[in-house]
């Protein structure tokens, strides 16, 4: 064997064992969100760490921080933003705050249904808003996972468009979810997820809106006493991680951890499509809640323009994008 024969089969085994033994080095990775533990996001959670452990024969574990332990949604974006955690998972918020372009995304009533919503999310529209959330934030999305539609809870009854008027709600602090609650006259309060409980028990709030598997999970069925299927919001879930965590992993972690979250994901999103029924039948009778269905007749007229108020040309432009998808 010639010297330059020898030489690059040199460089080549030492490539080979870098690379295995940067796949081998274990890697521990923190995750958290507002979650309660017992909803079906939190049981999400759980599941993907069990998942990720087993598919690495070890080699990669999760600190998991539940429940607002953490913070509030904001701190969750700022922490994975920065790199100070390394995963989180969110519903809006995180759209809102890193990538405002595809925010018209947030918006109330802009999905047909929860298949539409995902099938929006796994297509060029969700491939484009990737690529802004990197350049703008150096976070990546990683999978989605729907947990259920939201609906509207309070200490009134709404039975019609016109019950709104006056109605003290809690949302969380993105622009379009506001925007179009405030259409029909509600007043708008921004409490913080893990102050939710406290606000609707001193009557801070007088109404809050979720998925009925968190009205669950949360409790809020102690502290309101209707719960009104409204089914406004297809609450889609994204799992977001720092980008420099994301690229620092070898190939093999990297697919370990997609994959594991894919199939949490997918539990998740499985889990949902009966977990709303158990939970509103629960809220309705353990829970003993009344439970409404609203006529929001005519509130589809206050919103049409919306887009375009908020967001310009360019959002309406995206919303009609949408209702393209199939």
């Amino acid at each position: 064997m010639n010297k330059k024969l020898l030489c690059a089969v040199l460089i080549m085994f030492a490539a080979t064992q870098a690379y295995a033994q940067a796949a081998s080095k274990p890697v521990t990775l923190t995750f958290g969100h507002i979650f309660a533990p017992e909803t079906l996001a939190g049981k999400g959670g759980y599941k993907f760490v069990d998942i990720l452990k087993a598919k690495s024969g070890g080699n990669m574990n999760v600190i998991y921080k539940p429940g607002s332990a953490l913070g509030d949604e904001r701190a969750h974006i700022e922490q994975v933003t920065t790199g100070t955690i390394d995963l989180m998972a969110t519903g809006d918020g995180m759209i809102a705050a890193n990538a405002p372009d595809f925010a018209v995304m947030t918006m109330p009533f802009v999905f047909r249904n929860a298949d539409h919503a995902m099938n929006v999310r796994a297509g060029d529209i969700g491939r484009r808003m990737n690529d802004a959330m990197l350049k703008n934030s150096g976070v990546r999305i990683m999978g989605w996972q729907n947990i259920g539609a939201r609906q509207l809870t309070s200490n009134k009854p709404v039975n019609k468009l016109a019950d709104l008027k006056g109605l003290k709600m809690r949302l969380p602090d993105v622009k379009w979810w506001i925007k179009a609650w405030e259409k029909p006259g509600v007043s708008v309060a921004t409490v913080a997820f893990n102050e939710l409980y406290l606000a609707l028990q001193t009557g801070t709030v007088d109404a809050q809106e979720n998925p009925a598997d968190f009205i669950k999970g949360q409790k809020f069925y102690e502290v309101q006493k209707y719960l009104m299927l409204t089914n406004h919001v297809q609450n889609i879930n994204g799992w977001y991680m720092n980008e420099q965590k994301f690229q620092s992993l070898s190939a093999e972690q990297k697919k370990w951890l997609t994959e594991s979250i894919q199939e949490a994901a997918l539990w998740v999103t499985e889990q949902a499509k009966t977990a709303d029924v158990e939970a509103t039948r629960f809220l309705g009778a353990e829970g003993k809640m009344q439970i409404i269905r609203p006529d929001l007749q005519g509130l589809q007229a206050l919103l049409k323009n919306l887009p375009k108020e908020v967001g310009g040309d360019a959002a309406q432009k995206l919303y009609d994008e949408i209702q393209t998808v199939k």
